[in-house]
């Protein structure tokens, strides 16, 4: 196999990849997830997390129901909707993405830095030793460019 087929059997790779991940996402965004708080508010959000319907509870806005507490109720009924939707797209992109990626694109986790080789890896010191101790033996003295 020469570097030519290696190219396009990657190219075909990643474009087979993308229908499956574009497949995926339209998948999810078609779905529906609902959050209820009883005899308050009824949430549906679709797959991206765009609020769809907000039910209200008959009697939900009473005096004796606390109505000035509706708005907290509704937010944190559309925040469980679309935390439903979130975990539904992670589980369908990390089957095409990897579950590593897939939790990072949906906010789950941070991406886990690149372990650094021990050349690159800073010193024990800390940055005022490392001054001092340049200082000390003439910081500008040292000129790695010169022969």
């Amino acid at each position: 196999m020469n570097a030519l087929d290696e190219i396009e059997a990657a190219v075909q790779k990643s474009a087979a990849r993308q229908q499956q991940l574009a497949q995926a996402q339209a998948e999810v965004a078609e779905r529906r997830f609902t959050d209820e708080i009883p005899d308050v508010v009824r949430v549906t959000v679709n797959g991206t997390g765009d609020v769809l319907e907000i039910e209200l509870a008959a009697g939900c806005l009473d005096t004796g129901r606390q109505p000035h507490l509706l708005g907290e109720r509704i937010t944190r009924a559309v925040g469980n909707a679309r935390r439903q939707s979130a975990l539904a797209a992670r589980d369908a992109l990390s089957e095409v993405l990897g579950e590593q990626v897939a939790h990072w694109l949906v906010g789950d986790e941070e991406p886990k830095p690149e372990r650094r080789s021990p050349r690159n890896r800073p010193g024990d010191k800390g940055t005022e030793d490392y001054f001092e101790d340049k200082d000390a033996k003439g910081f500008l003295e040292e000129q790695p460019w010169l022969p």
